[in-house]
């Protein structure tokens, strides 16, 4: 017969492992996020997430075994995020035009940022090489999105949906970074409306093209 207060006292130990490897991801996202990839070392990490280093090195051996996990839930995270953030959006063209709005809401998120540090402070770091097909999957979903809404408001093109994508997200990545080198929040959120506005036009004319 199993021990009722056995059972339990395992089920209660594995929340607390759980608890803490959900503790040490977001104290890596944060601190990636604010200070950097650089200074998101294993000691930092677990003193951000009041965890000891040898509780840290129990759920990741090492940074490459941490900066894995951290972009496995950002990407979860960030594409839960996204599918929430159109779903009460009506299709057709506001609705398409509303994604870079949503877009550019998930790249201001911590973990979007967290991304960005972690793709340009490990680009050569052989441990972490498998981080960008990681990463691809959250470039995957908004191109299957994009194309789907697009089709609703009127656009067949897949090459012209497939480049705007493409140079959105660019864009959006790049006022991201200048963002963070800078500070001067005023000036980016000032180039993104321009970015919104050449985003309704382009789409107008895509839409012409299309019904040629």
């Amino acid at each position: 017969m199993t021990d009722p207060d056995s059972s339990s006292k395992r089920r209660s130990q594995a929340d607390r492992r759980d608890e803490t490897r959900r503790r040490a991801i977001k104290a890596a996202i944060d601190c990636l996020a604010e200070e950097g990839y650089a200074a998101t070392t294993m000691v930092h990490v677990a003193e951000l997430a009041e965890i000891s280093r040898g509780g840290l090195l129990h759920h990741f051996p090492g940074k490459p075994e941490l900066i894995e996990a951290v972009a496995r839930e950002a990407i979860r995270s960030l594409t839960a995020k996204r599918k929430a953030s159109l779903g009460t959006e009506t299709s057709g063209v506001d609705r398409f035009v509303s994604l870079t709005d949503a877009v550019w809401a998930n790249m201001r998120e911590p973990e979007s940022i967290a991304i960005l540090e972690i793709l340009i402070g490990s680009r050569n770091d052989p441990e972490i090489s498998n981080l960008p097909r990681i990463v691809a999957k959250l470039d995957r979903f908004q191109a299957s999105k994009a194309k789907k809404l697009a089709r609703h408001a009127g656009i067949t093109s897949d090459k012209l949906i497939d480049t705007m994508s493409r140079l959105h997200q660019a864009a959006m990545r790049g006022l991201i970074l200048e963002s963070i080198v800078t500070g001067n929040d005023q000036d980016i959120e000032e180039a993104f409306e321009l970015l919104q506005w050449y985003k309704t036009k382009i789409v107008e004319r895509m839409i012409d093209e299309s019904n040629l």
